[in-house]
C-alpha cells in the first residue's frame, strides 16, 4: 500500500512530564499527547498515541 498523495506530518513534541508509570509524555501541536513506551531506554523514542487525551 503506498501513500500516494499524502503530505507528511512533523509532529512538534514538547515534554510535559512523566504519568504514573514513570514513562516520559510529550504534547504535540495539535494538543494530543504521546507517550514514550520505551522508557528512554534508547535513543529514539518509542511513541505511542494516549488514549482519552
Amino acid at each position: 500500500m503506498t501513500l500516494e498523495g499524502k503530505e507528511k506530518v512533523v509532529l512538534v513534541l514538547k515534554y510535559i512530564g512523566e504519568d504514573f508509570c514513570s514513562q516520559s509524555v510529550y504534547q504535540d501541536q495539535f494538543d494530543h499527547l504521546w507517550k514514550d513506551v520505551g522508557s528512554g531506554d534508547s535513543e529514539q523514542p518509542c511513541l505511542y498515541s494516549a488514549i482519552n487525551n
